[in-house]
């Protein structure tokens, strides 16, 4: 087929969910991604969706940019989809038949097996795609039984994964076909873990640590760089969600706050509560764990820790940025160059990621 008889609507896309709100921020990022990589696009955003598309490209640009994105590497993207086409109105009396059609026909091409792992219904996580859910729930079990019976479902074997085919539904009518390559995708569906808000824990902060471990770290990570004994400090650490997660993991914790502790954990005898400012304490020996969710300036965020890195104060840090109102990726990407250059000093490495359960915030961990 030569190139002037490709119809625009048999080119593949890229989708991103992200948190609703930061779709220009997330679609800046796939833009930097591409043009480094020598690709030219322009993302669709539509404010407060919680998703971004890009498409239709050339099948070498959407190749270029399966090599090069991965949802571990994007900050604001929760979920990444490959192979994607807008799937036109979805007639009320059938919405299986026209979806396994594109995904037979368009997206299976481009996924590289012979089938799908599994089904997939999702929504955006914004006010009208939670109203979908639902209808997503009814609709995965006729779907999923419709591709079983075309033999479009593919069993994963060992060293073999399968792509899961996502249906992602902007109303009921319409949305986006594609696959998420097991490699490069969120493990969880949306992209969001279901954590489980623990008893005893004095504040729901407890959660966006607990994320940042699943997310950045492996099982195998977590029992490296979790190990009982370990030292932490908590910067901010009051009323103490965080300090509790780490005396959780067994480790002995110094929380630095000039407010009140949680009168719980100052039991356990493995927390010293320090009355002290965040900005002004320094520990008598390197720990092994600095964490802190302070609310304050990213960019002096950013140099509170850039400077334990340096003065080797540290050997792992959490952190959160609290995103201004306009530029957040800029912001971001200026705070983590200022964190990366003393972490590549120590021989440390950096990743940052906005979690589910941050608001308007990114998490960034430094970690050999």
């Amino acid at each position: 087929m030569t190139q002037e008889k490709i119809s625009l609507s048999d080119l593949p896309g890229v989708l991103l969910y992200c948190r609703p709100g930061f779709e220009v921020d997330c679609a800046g990022e796939l833009k930097s991604v591409a043009e480094d990589a020598g690709i030219l696009i322009t993302p669709h955003v539509e404010p407060g969706s919680g998703y971004v598309f890009s498409g239709p490209m050339e099948s070498h640009a959407h190749a270029t940019l399966r090599a090069e994105l991965t949802w571990e590497n994007l900050i604001f993207a929760r979920q990444l989809l490959f192979g994607v086409f807008a799937t036109g109105s979805l007639p009320a009396e059938d919405r299986v038949s026209p979806v396994m059609h594109i995904a037979e026909t368009k997206v299976l091409p481009h996924a590289g097996s012979r089938g799908f792992g599994t089904i997939m219904v999702d929504h955006g996580d914004s006010d009208s795609g939670r109203e979908l859910s639902k209808f997503c729930d009814a609709l995965t079990r006729p779907m999923s039984n419709a591709f079983k019976r075309a033999n479009l479902l593919e069993k994963p074997t060992p060293g073999h994964a399968v792509p899961k085919l996502h249906l992602f539904l902007i109303n009921a009518g319409h949305g986006f076909v594609g696959f998420s390559d097991l490699n490069a995708a969120a493990p969880w569906p949306l992209g969001i873990p279901r954590l489980k808000f623990p008893s005893g824990s004095p504040s729901r902060s407890v959660l966006k640590l607990e994320e940042a471990f699943l997310t950045f770290l492996s099982p195998a990570d977590r029992e490296q760089h979790l190990r009982d004994g370990m030292r932490a400090v908590d910067l901010g650490a009051a009323p103490g969600g965080w300090t509790w997660y780490l005396v959780q993991c067994r480790m002995f914790v110094t929380a630095v706050d000039n407010g009140p502790m949680d009168a719980a954990l100052l039991t356990t005898g493995m927390v010293d509560h320090v009355q002290s400012d965040a900005f002004k304490y320094v520990p008598r020996h390197a720990v092994d764990w600095l964490v802190c969710d302070v609310v304050e300036q990213p960019a002096r965020i950013a140099a509170l820790i850039a400077d334990w890195i340096e003065k080797g104060l540290t050997r792992k840090a959490i952190f959160n940025l609290k995103l201004p109102m306009k530029n957040c990726l800029r912001e971001v990407l200026d705070c983590l160059e200022v964190v990366a250059k003393s972490a590549s000093r120590q021989g440390l490495r950096v990743h940052a990621k906005q979690l589910y359960h941050d608001r308007r915030e990114v998490t960034v961990i430094v970690i050999p």
